[in-house]
């Protein structure tokens, strides 16, 4: 592992921005040449931090399966379940049956609770997990969730444990990702969580008469603040996105 150690962050906008930002102070340094800064998003350090595990011979000699091939499975268990037929919009129902048990896992909650005290829809997304474990065992595959259990319940070796793991724009660690990060600790790595950047602006609120004259001041004020400022990154959030995407895209 690097000497210079790992910045894991909470989402890949993040890791993009702290790649580049020390780019930027390399070359206002009068630096030609540097090694990239290691900075990844949470989930493409656990994927390579268990492939590492694999490649010492401590983990297991399975198959990584992408988020994409995760919900394909998750669709093909609701499509199982014995009221599949019933289902209005199994595609989602699937979807959200993943995120569900996203949550299972992060925040490590028992599954004899949600047997007993979860109602009819916690044992039909325990039906659905079932179905997806069973797949997993007979292929040889492994979810994100199982890799993450994967390193946090074993043993790790030192050798795949960064000697400094900074964490960065995590608000909170959930139950399971804290758990990890104690594994890694274990393992001999220096935990160090990084405060939020400071960022001083000016802020104003402008009322709008409707949703889509909204939209049309967003997009007219992006257009200044990138004319005078070319280099500017801009972000602008739309709290119903997916609903209104192609009307987004259009102005």
């Amino acid at each position: 592992m690097s000497t210079d150690g790992i910045t894991v962050c909470a989402t890949r906008r993040l890791s993009r921005w702290m790649r580049e930002e020390d780019d930027r102070r390399q070359m206002a340094s009068g630096n030609g040449a540097w090694l990239p800064r290691d900075s990844l998003p949470w989930q493409a350090w656990v994927d390579r931090t268990w492939r590492m595990l694999r490649e010492s011979g401590a983990g297991q000699d399975a198959q990584i399966l992408n988020a994409e091939q995760e919900q394909s499975l998750w669709e093909e268990a609701a499509a199982a379940l014995p009221d599949a037929s019933d289902l209005f919009l199994p595609t989602q129902v699937a979807r959200d049956a993943q995120r569900a048990w996203g949550l299972v896992e992060d925040y490590l909650l028992d599954q004899d609770e949600l047997v007993h005290g979860g109602g009819g829809d916690a044992r039909a997304l325990l039906q659905a997990r079932a179905w997806v474990q069973s797949r997993c065992r007979d292929e040889g595959w492994r979810t994100f969730g199982d890799r993450v259990r994967d390193l946090a319940c074993g043993d790790l070796p030192q050798a795949i444990a960064p000697a400094h793991l900074s964490l960065a724009g995590f608000d909170h660690l959930t139950p399971g990702q804290a758990r990890l990060i104690a594994a890694m600790e274990s393992a001999g790595s220096v935990i160090e969580m990084l405060p939020p950047p400071v960022r001083r602006g000016r802020h104003s609120i402008l009322p709008a008469v409707d949703p889509s004259s909204e939209l049309s001041n967003a997009a007219a004020a992006a257009l200044r603040a990138l004319t005078t400022s070319p280099d500017a990154r801009i972000g602008i959030v739309v709290q119903d996105l997916e609903e209104r995407r192609f009307e987004v895209e259009a102005v």
